[in-house]
Order: structure tokens, then sequence, then C-alpha cells
């Protein structure tokens, strides 16, 4: 899903870059984050999987926290169901769910193309940001915050 996604909709901000080396980076699943219980996955009624996205307490790629404050991971949606709320429903219950955790902020590491997502639902660009994905790769993304 993930892939369907990101090959299909990150097209329009990324031209200067080699997608075909950078997808399999950036979509590549984490089984560390699947099993964290804050990951979760929307379906409609015939089970298919129309997006995804979650949150953790650490920063991605560390173990490095701060109290009050969460990340945001790895949210996508399936091409098909762009438009529909899907995105922000998995945003709605990870802010409900992590506001029972006493955070106070989410941090997000956003592609190019989502800034306009995030948003909508009163996040803050702060600054633009290179992933390092490895392999002599990176990704220019922007990091983006929110009070909730």
């Amino acid at each position: 899903m993930i892939k369907a996604s990101f090959s299909s909709l990150l097209t329009s901000k990324y031209e200067d870059i080699s997608l075909s080396a950078v997808l399999p980076q950036i979509t590549r699943i984490n089984p560390v984050l699947l099993t964290c219980g804050t990951y979760y996955i929307l379906h409609n009624g015939e089970k298919k999987i129309m997006g995804c996205g979650g949150w953790t307490h650490e920063r991605p790629g560390s173990s490095d926290s701060i109290k009050g404050e969460a990340h945001l991971r790895h949210f996508a949606t399936h091409p098909n169901f762009i438009g529909r709320g899907v995105g922000r429903a998995i945003f709605n219950h990870c802010k409900i769910m992590a506001k029972q955790e006493n955070v106070r902020r989410f941090m997000c590491y956003a592609t190019l193309n989502a800034e306009i997502f995030y948003k909508s639902l009163g996040f803050k660009t702060e600054k633009p940001i290179n992933i390092d994905l490895g392999e002599g790769l990176s990704l220019p993304s922007l990091l983006m915050t929110a009070e909730i």
C-alpha cells in the first residue's frame, strides 16, 4: 500500500531525484513501527487497505524522545482513496491516542507533496530538511510541527 501511494503521489514534487532509487528505502517495512501499538491501518468494508499511519514517542531512526512530544510516522493513503478523508481519520485517531499519553506536540518529517495535507491539520512548516536514506541517498523533506 505504501509503495502504491508513494510511487504515485511523490512524482509531482520529486522530479529532480530518482524515485526508483529512493522508493525501496522509504517504502521498506519497519517491523518495530508495525508492532509498536500506535501504528494504524484503515480499511473499507471489503478489507481493502485505504491508508495507514501512526506515531511514536521516539524520533524516527533513534531511541531519543522528549516528554510531551511525539512523531508522526509513515502516513500514506492509497491513490484510489485520496481526497476521501482517510489521512485525516487516521490523524484524528493518532491525536486522540497521543493525548491519552500526555503528548502535547506532534513532529513530522513530511515529504514535499504532503505539506498541504499537514497544513490542513494545523501543522506549521519549521524548515526544510534532508532525510539520509543511506547508500548515498537522501530525500528533501520538511520538518513540520503541531500543538495538539
